[in-house]
């Protein structure tokens, strides 16, 4: 009830937890909402202020990993349901389509690899939700960091563990990857997008274009090296259901 209100059950909320700091880290644990802390409240009510101060004021600072880890896995959150969002806070910013929270709850540690109990990662969720605006913006951020963090490590890469894999190529628990999510779900046009991403453009001559599909993660039997091309004006796409050339 404290977390729902206006300013005024905000600052009673912050004085609250200033004197019980170990209440910020408190779950439900009934069934319903069993796992949601005040920090999936906070961003469900698009509280950016509050998100900001749980993750930086100084007293909160050693509860700030549990409250980003934290999984909403009650009833109220199963897969299935109109509020499955993944279950982690990011991924709840990222469901309700909240990107200036996605980037703030980044900027103060979150995960961006974290998966939920059905093997979901954040782009297998945007899938769900058809969010393709925000699927691309947290790939690129996704790149970003991976770029800073090999950067950072002197540009050594440490192949075999699970997160040497690309983010958009993970499996979840089905072994969908988010494309072939989109396939089994048949969202066309989260499909079609997601498609249209992987293209190679190979030439373009005025309205006419060279278009290539790569075929991993379509499940053809076919190797990743393999591609898809157009070679003759005005033939479709069957694949993908329009004209390349």
């Amino acid at each position: 009830m404290v977390w729902s209100g206006g300013m005024v059950w905000y600052g009673s909320a912050k004085t609250i937890i200033g004197r019980f700091p170990e209440s910020i880290a408190q779950v439900y644990d009934k069934p319903e909402y069993q796992g949601e802390n005040v920090l999936h409240i906070s961003v469900i009510n698009k509280n950016a202020e509050m998100v900001d101060w749980l993750l930086s004021a100084e007293g909160n600072l050693p509860y700030r990993d549990r409250m980003l880890r934290a999984a909403a896995t009650g009833n109220f959150f199963k897969i299935g349901s109109a509020c499955y969002y993944g279950e982690y806070p990011l991924a709840f910013a990222a469901c309700t389509n909240q990107w200036n929270l996605v980037e703030l709850l980044i900027k103060h540690g979150a995960d961006m690899d974290l998966v939920d109990s059905n093997g979901n990662n954040v782009l297998h969720l945007l899938v769900i939700q058809n969010l393709p605006e925000i699927y691309s913006k947290y790939k690129k951020l996704w790149i970003q960091k991976q770029e800073e963090k090999a950067k950072a490590d002197g540009g050594d890469k440490k192949d075999g563990g699970p997160k040497s894999e690309p983010l958009w190529k993970r499996l979840n628990n089905d072994h969908l990857t988010p494309l072939t999510l989109s396939a089994k779900l048949g969202q066309k046009d989260m499909f079609s997008f997601l498609l249209d991403e992987r293209k190679i453009t190979q030439w373009t001559y005025g309205p006419v274009s060279c278009v290539l599909y790569p075929l991993d993660q379509l499940d053809l039997g076919l190797h990743s090296e393999v591609w898809y091309g157009m070679r003759e004006e005005e033939e479709c796409d069957d694949l993908a259901g329009r004209t390349v050339l």
